[in-house]
C-alpha cells in the first residue's frame, strides 16, 4: 500500500539526511584526529622513555600511551555495545496458538506491504508497539521487527480499532523512505552511547588510573579531553535528535494515514479517544493493587478489574457507549485545557491527540463493514491469557506473606469505596478537580445568595471560568520558562498570534492583565458557595462547622505554603549533584547544606504526625518514611556517591510531595463532603426548597 508523503514529511527526511552527514563528518574528524593521537603519543612516549632511561620515563610513557588509548576506545566503544528489549515479562504467542489474531496480522502484512513480524509478544499494557534488538551494526545489515501488542489494550477495543492500531504499527515499515528514521534512531542510539552511557568506561578507567601516580594525572588529563568531546558532540545530538523528533511526527502522521486506508478514520479516531482512558483504568488499578500488598492481596484477573474501573469512570462522567465500549470525545479530553498557548514541542516524538485526529478526519469514517466486536474474541482463551499475564505482572511485587487472590465482589466493593474516597461529588460538576480555594472574606455578605441555586454554583460557565484560570496560570509559568530558554523555541503563538521567544514576557504581562478579572469572579463564586451552605447548616440545625472547615482549609494551604518552600529549597541545593565538580566542591556542598536536609526531615516528621494521614501512611510510603527517617544518610564518600543513599532520597521527595498535595485533598474533601451532607439533608427535609 502506497500512501503519498506529505511535503513537510519531505522536508523533514532532507534535513535529517543533513544532519546525519554532520554527524559524520564531525564524528570521522574526531576519530581521525584520536587515531593521530595514538601515533604520536605512542611515539612522544617512546622518545621519552629513550631519553629518560628511568621510572620515570617509563611512567611518562605509558600515561601517554594509555591517554591516547583511552581517547581511541571512548570514541569506537559503542561498536561493541547493543540494546537487547528485556521480554522476560512479555508472554510470547504463535500463530499455532493464536490463529485468528495471526490470520489479522498476516491480512495486514499484505495490505500495507510489509514483512511479518519475527515474533509477536503480549503485556499487560495499553500500547502497541514494534521493537528490535539493535546494536552498530544493525545500521548496516537489516533486522528483523519483533510486535508487541499490550492485553491492556487489546480488552478495551473493538476488533476493527485493533487492525487500526496494527496498521498504523506495520506503517512504520512499509516504505523504503520509512526506514530513514529508524535509520536515525539507531544512530541516536550511538551517540547516546558515547555522551551518557559511559558508567562502566570510567570505573575501568578509575581502576587503571589506581595503579599510577603518573597513569592517574594522564587520565584524568583524557577526562578534560573526554569532556570537550562530548560538547562538541552533544551541540551535533542536539541537531540530530531535534530533526529526528520532527521527523517522527511525520511518521506518525504519515502512519495513521496507512491505518485509515486500511479501516477508514473511525476506528483509529475511536481507539486513539479512548485509549487514555483505559490506560488511566489500569494505573488506577494497579495503584490500587500496590495498596493491597500490605493485605497480601493480588487480582486473579488485572483486566476484569480494569473493565470495572473503566465503566465506574464512564459512569462517573456520563460516557455514551457504542460496542460495549465507553466513546470518549475530544472535547472531553480538552475541557481541562482551556490554553490559548500554542508551542511546538521540538523534543516531542509524537504530534498532539488534536493533530492526529484532524489529520486524518478527511478520510472514510469506516471502510467495509465494522462488526464492533470486542477485540478479545480474537484470542483463543482470552481469559486464560489475561490470568498467566496478570501472574507475570504480580509475581515480582514483595508480599510479606503467600499472597490470595482477591474475589471479584470484594474487589468491586472495596475499588469503589476508593475511588468514591478519592473523589468529589457528582454535583460539584468537577468545579474543585483542578482548582485551590483562595482564601477569602467569610464575613463579606454584600452579595446577593438567595437567587442562586447548587446548578448555577455549579454549571458549566462557572466550570469553564476555574478551567479557564488553571489553563491561564500554566501559562504564565510556560511562558517563565521560554524567556530563561529552559523550553528551547525559536517562537510560539498565543490567540492566533505568532510571536518570537523575545516576546514572551509581553504576552506574559497581557495574561496577568486578564487574569485579575476572572480570578474576582471566581473568588465572587466562592462566596456564594460558602453562603449557600452556611444558610444550609443554619436552616437545617447542623452544628456549626462550615466556617471553621473553610478557614481550616486556608490555613493548612498557608501552612503547606511554607513547608514547600523548605522542600524546594533543600531540592535545588542538591543541583550540584548533576554537576562536575571536584571532590573536596562535593564534600563542602553536601557540608553546606545539611541545615536544609534537617528541615526537610522536620517537614516530614510533621507530616506523618498529622491525624489526616492516619490511613494513609502504609506500605511503600511508610517503608520510604521509616527508612528514610532511621537514621542520617552519608551521599558522598572521598571518591564517589552512593547511589542508593541518593535513590532513597529521591523517594524521600517523592513521597514528601505527595503528602504535601495528598493533605490539601483531604482537608478539601472533608469540607466539600460536609456540604454534600447539609444538601442531602435539606432535600429530605424540604427545609430549603428555595436551595434546592
Amino acid at each position: 500500500m502506497e500512501v503519498k508523503l506529505s511535503k513537510e514529511f519531505k522536508i523533514q527526511t532532507i534535513k535529517v539526511i543533513f544532519a546525519i552527514i554532520l554527524f559524520g563528518i564531525t564524528y570521522l574528524t574526531l576519530l581521525t584526529g584520536a587515531c593521530f593521537g595514538v601515533y604520536y603519543l605512542g611515539i612522544l612516549g617512546l622518545l621519552i622513555l629513550d631519553s629518560l632511561r628511568n621510572l620515570i620515563g617509563l611512567g611518562i610513557t605509558i600515561g601517554l600511551i594509555s591517554l591516547s588509548v583511552f581517547l581511541f576506545v571512548f570514541l569506537v566503544k559503542f561498536i561493541f555495545k547493543s540494546h537487547k528489549m528485556d521480554v522476560s515479562k512479555l508472554l510470547e504467542i504463535t500463530p499455532k496458538s493464536q490463529p485468528r489474531l495471526f490470520a489479522m496480522i498476516n491480512e495486514l502484512v499484505t495490505v500495507v506491504g510489509t514483512n511479518s513480524p519475527k515474533k509477536v509478544y503480549l503485556s499487560h499494557e495499553v500500547n502497541a508497539s514494534v521493537f528490535y534488538d539493535s546494536s552498530f551494526w544493525s545500521l548496516i545489515f537489516p533486522v528483523k521487527k519483533n510486535l508487541h501488542i499490550g492485553m491492556g489494550l487489546i480488552n478495551t477495543i473493538t476488533e476493527e480499532e485493533l487492525k487500526a492500531i496494527l496498521a498504523h504499527e506495520f506503517g512504520h515499515f512499509s516504505q523504503k523512505s520509512m526506514k530513514v528514521g529508524s535509520y536515525v534512531y539507531r544512530l541516536n542510539n550511538i551517540i547516546f552511547n558515547i555522551l551518557f552511557d559511559n558508567g562502566s568506561f570510567e570505573m575501568f578507567m578509575n581502576k587503571v588510573a589506581s595503579i599510577s601516580g603518573f597513569i592517574g594525572i594522564f587520565l584524568s588529563i583524557g577526562m578534560f579531553v573526554i569532556q570537550g568531546i562530548q560538547l562538541i558532540l552533544g551541540w551535533v545530538y542536539q541537531i540530530v535528535n531535534k530533526s529526528y523528533m520532527a521527523l517522527s511526527r511525520e511518521m506518525e502522521f504519515h502512519a495513521d494515514g496507512i491505518a485509515v486506508n486500511v479501516t477508514g478514520h473511525q476506528p483509529l479516531q475511536q481507539s486513539l479517544l479512548r485509549m487514555s482512558l483505559a490506560e488511566h483504568s489500569l494505573l488506577m488499578v494497579m495503584d490500587f493493587f500496590e495498596k493491597q500488598i500490605a493485605n497480601n492481596k493480588k487480582p486473579k484477573n488485572v483486566f476484569e478489574s480494569q473493565t470495572y474501573a473503566m465503566n465506574l469512570i464512564a459512569k462517573k462522567n456520563d460516557f455514551l457507549y457504542a460496542n460495549g465500549f465507553p466513546n470518549v470525545e475530544l472535547e472531553e479530553l480538552n475541557k481541562f485545557n482551556k490554553s490559548k498557548l500554542v508551542i511546538t514541542d521540538q523534543w516531542a516524538s509524537h504530534p498532539s491527540l488534536e493533530d492526529r485526529i484532524a489529520n486524518v478526519m478527511d478520510s472514510p469514517k469506516n471502510i467495509g463493514n465494522p462488526s464492533g466486536t470486542p477485540a478479545n474474541q480474537l484470542l483463543d482463551d482470552a481469559r486464560m491469557l489475561q490470568e498467566t499475564i496478570t501472574q507475570k505482572l504480580f509475581s515480582e511485587l514483595p508480599f510479606k506473606e503467600s499472597s490470595t487472590e482477591m474475589s471479584k465482589e470484594d474487589f468491586h466493593l472495596e475499588f469503589e469505596k476508593d475511588y468514591w474516597a478519592n473523589s468529589f461529588h457528582k454535583a460539584y460538576n468537577g468545579y474543585y478537580d483542578l482548582y485551590t480555594i483562595p482564601k477569602f472574606d467569610l464575613d463579606n455578605e454584600n452579595l446577593s445568595y438567595k437567587s442562586n441555586k447548587l446548578a448555577f454554583l455549579f454549571s458549566d460557565a462557572q466550570i469553564h471560568q476555574v478551567y479557564e484560570l488553571v489553563s491561564m496560570k500554566n501559562d504564565l509559568e510556560t511562558l517563565t520558562q521560554i524567556s530563561k530558554k529552559e523550553i528551547d523555541l525559536n517562537s510560539f503563538e498565543y490567540e492566533g498570534r505568532k510571536y518570537k521567544w523575545n516576546e514572551s514576557m509581553k504576552v506574559f504581562q497581557k495574561i496577568k492583565k486578564e487574569i485579575k478579572p476572572i480570578q474576582q469572579k471566581i473568588v465572587e463564586n466562592d462566596q456564594r458557595v460558602y453562603h449557600y451552605f452556611f444558610q444550609l447548616e443554619l436552616a437545617t440545625g447542623k452544628e456549626r462547622r462550615i466556617k471553621s472547615l473553610y478557614k481550616n482549609l486556608f490555613h493548612l494551604e498557608e501552612t503547606l505554603n511554607a513547608k514547600y518552600e523548605h522542600v524546594n529549597a533543600f531540592s535545588i541545593s542538591l543541583e550540584f549533584t548533576h554537576a562536575n565538580l571536584g571532590f573536596d566542591q562535593i564534600k563542602a556542598r553536601f557540608i553546606e547544606i545539611a541545615p536544609k536536609e534537617t528541615q526537610f526531615k522536620e517537614v516530614i516528621k510533621s507530616l506523618i504526625k498529622d491525624p489526616l494521614f492516619e490511613k494513609e501512611i502504609i506500605g511503600e510510603v511508610k517503608e520510604v518514611v521509616e527508612k528514610y527517617l532511621s537514621k542520617d544518610w552519608k551521599y558522598f564518600d572521598n571518591t564517589a556517591y552512593h547511589d542508593d543513599n541518593l535513590r532513597l532520597l529521591s523517594q524521600a521527595f517523592e513521597v514528601t510531595h505527595f503528602l504535601l498535595s495528598r493533605a490539601y485533598f483531604l482537608q478539601k474533601k472533608k469540607l466539600l463532603k460536609y456540604q454534600m451532607e447539609l444538601y442531602s439533608i435539606s432535600r429530605e427535609s424540604n427545609s430549603l426548597f428555595i436551595y434546592a
